[in-house]
């Protein structure tokens, strides 16, 4: 596997859940021109999505999600930030998935069991940013 000791790419996707797909193309495009193993790739696109379907539902602004990804030599981390309403982090702290028949719920403890790095802030009035990542063997 081949990586730039940090490379780091930025855009930016309307909050609309087609763009969630223009997002996850981004992401491959990205992985692929680092030579990140697919497996990493997939697995992290898993964790990312999550981040941005919650950015995307969430948020209830029309402003754009940033979305940055940085490449280590070690692992693959997406900062997603929208613009939105933010919550209040503190009442979803829990790691624990809802009861099965919940219908929601699901997402922040999925994203916390599954990313390899995790971390999450809100502020009311002023948006959220979730940090999630993968790390792989180094190269």
């Amino acid at each position: 596997m081949m990586t730039t000791p940090e490379a780091v790419f930025h855009f930016r996707v309307p909050p609309q859940p087609l763009q969630a797909r223009v997002a996850r193309e981004n992401v491959i495009a990205f992985a692929a021109s680092h030579g990140i193993a697919h497996q990493y790739v997939a697995h992290f696109l898993s964790v990312l999505g999550e981040a941005i379907a919650n950015a995307i539902e969430h948020a209830a602004t029309a402003e754009p999600i940033d979305i940055e990804l940085r490449l280590g030599s070690d692992r693959l981390v997406a900062t997603v930030r929208d613009f939105g309403i933010g919550f209040d982090t503190g009442a979803s702290a829990s790691s624990t998935l809802p009861d099965a028949r919940a219908e929601r719920g699901r997402g922040l403890p999925i994203m916390r069991s599954s990313a390899d790095i995790f971390a999450i802030e809100s502020f009311l009035g002023k948006g959220t940013t979730v940090v999630v990542g993968v790390v792989f063997p180094a190269a």
